[in-house]
């Protein structure tokens, strides 16, 4: 690799003699995050901050690992390790799953100041001497470590969630208010702890990307998908990355040159194949007006997402019943003008025994048995057992997508449109394996070629730009290419038994020796309207 130096010889070694034993080194985690977004807003000038990154430092392709998913990829960026040896295989493992010490962890212990803010794979959070963890949105609760790491720092908690939202308006300025937030309180965490070894993580571009790459490159779709996109939609995915690098800017005025800032994505993006359309409810909103009401009538409606469930809660059985009854048949009350049922059949699930001499027909029990064997089976779902009944319902899709958004349709006698019954979700951009690097600052070349590394060689860089050495376990490399070379003879890279490395207290999940649920109700909803699971 060619490089062209700035400042030459004289300003290099300068820089080395100021540098302390163990500058600064931030990981910027922009999870998503593409070249062919990237590129040509820089050439246009778009993205003043990752631009200087890049002029002043290194640009690299970054080689991710099989399979491309979030928690897989960004466990191989802390551990530099395959998923095959740190554990991590979907989106339901936890940290306590891994079984390799992250880079972190290892730095910790080594006495070194680390902080983790919203990082991925991080729950339950680990106690880290004089640091912080603030789990990434995979997290099953609140907790962090220290408990009072946000009254510390004198601002009201953040993290970035993706429940309760529900249409693509929510996603869009959930996505806006990450950008808008976390970069302050990242610095302010990061002055309070003094941290030399941190990681902050944004997710905004991988939520814009997956629901809105027809908005912001239409040509790559068929005319009608394209049409499909708002306005808003359109520059989505544009406002989301001006956010980002607002974000980039904002942290890296609060490093100094002798600290390296790392920018990295776990993938890129493209264009789906098969854009997937999901048909979202809005049953939630014809309640009122069918006199029902959760709280006084004991139901809670769970998703509308692709699938309309509802749960009756226990109660005496007379009301409960006839609640699940007035539920099923509002349901069944969605109709087109022609008489068309805009859902299937309310299925009816009875989870209570039901009294003597009100059992259901044995048809009925035995439609009930082969549909509950189904959910478990075929998609890994258990329904809750303290409740009175579960109801589900879906969307007939032949009959709605067949409507436009203004077309009438009916719910219990009442005519609306039928974008207020229903809204239409896409999912158009799918994970593409070549994701994003950028490092400046401290020892790091300055070159305008354009490598390729691996998402395996991060956690290594890391180590060495910490002072510490790497451990032999590790299956990548310190990608020296993109060092300088006076640095590099000064300070040659070390290795270690990973078995001689201290470690840091684990945190043990939801109370000590229990493990969380492998089908916790409320990740897998998460992960069904992030369009991960189906």
């Amino acid at each position: 690799m060619q490089m062209v130096r700035r400042g030459g010889a004289l300003a290099l070694l300068v820089l080395m003699l100021a540098m302390p034993a163990h500058a600064r080194v931030v990981l910027v985690g922009l999870d998503g995050a593409s070249w062919n977004v990237i590129d040509p807003m820089i050439a246009a000038g778009e993205l003043p901050n990752l631009a200087a990154v890049a002029a002043e430092g290194v640009a690299a392709e970054l080689e991710t690992v099989e399979p491309v998913t979030s928690p897989v990829v960004w466990t191989s960026i802390a551990t530099g390790r395959s998923p095959e040896h740190h554990g991590v295989t979907d989106f339901f493992s936890t940290a306590a799953d891994v079984t390799t010490p992250t880079v972190f962890e290892r730095l910790a212990a080594r006495g070194v100041r680390v902080g983790l803010y919203d990082f991925l794979m991080t729950w339950p959070p680990a106690v880290l001497p004089e640091g912080f963890v603030i789990p990434g949105w995979l997290r099953r609760d609140d907790t962090v470590t220290p408990a009072d790491v946000w009254s510390r720092i004198e601002l009201e908690p953040y993290v970035n969630a993706y429940r309760p939202l529900k249409t693509n308006d929510d996603y869009r300025r959930n996505a806006l208010t990450e950008i808008r937030l976390k970069a302050a309180r990242w610095n302010a965490l990061a002055r309070h702890f003094d941290v030399e070894v941190g990681a902050v993580s944004f997710y905004a571009p991988d939520g814009m990307s997956h629901r809105f790459w027809h908005g912001a490159y239409p040509d790559q779709f068929p005319p009608e998908v394209a049409a499909l996109a708002t306005a808003e939609e359109r520059t989505a995915l544009r406002d989301a990355m001006h956010g980002v690098d607002r974000a980039i800017g904002e942290i890296r005025a609060g490093l100094s040159p002798e600290d390296t800032l790392i920018i990295v994505s776990d993938h890129g993006f493209r264009a789906r194949s098969k854009p997937r359309t999901v048909w979202v409810g809005r049953f939630e909103d014809r309640l009122a007006a069918a006199g029902l009401d959760p709280e006084r009538d004991g139901f809670t409606v769970l998703t509308e997402f692709g699938q309309l469930v509802v749960q009756v809660h226990p109660d005496e059985f007379e009301k409960a019943a006839a609640t699940t009854e007035r539920l099923a048949a509002l349901i069944e009350a969605h109709e087109t003008v022609d008489g068309d049922g805009l859902y299937w059949a309310a299925e009816v699930l009875d989870i209570a025994p039901r009294p003597p001499g009100k059992e259901r027909g044995v048809l009925n029990r035995l439609r009930q048995w082969v549909l509950l064997t189904v959910l478990d089976l075929a998609y890994d779902v258990e329904l809750d057992p303290d409740s009175h009944a579960v109801i589900i319902a879906l969307p007939r899709t032949g009959v709605v997508e067949d409507q436009p958004d203004d077309a009438p349709v009916r719910v219990a006698g009442k005519t609306h449109a039928l974008g207020e019954v229903f809204g239409r979700q896409l999912f158009t951009g799918e994970h593409d394996p070549t994701a994003i690097f950028l490092a400046a600052g401290g020892p790091v070349a300055t070159t305008s070629d354009r490598g390729r590394i691996s998402v395996l060689d991060v956690a290594p860089l890391i180590f060495y730009l910490a002072g510490a050495p790497v451990p032999d376990d590790a299956e990548g490399r310190v990608p020296t290419e993109l060092l300088e070379p006076a640095f590099l003879a000064s300070h040659p890279v070390a290795t270690a038994a990973a078995a001689t490395l201290p470690g840091v207290e684990r945190a043990e999940p939801r109370g000590a020796g229990s493990e969380p649920p492998a089908d916790d109700p409320e990740l897998r909803e998460k992960l069904r309207r992030l369009g991960y699971i189906e």
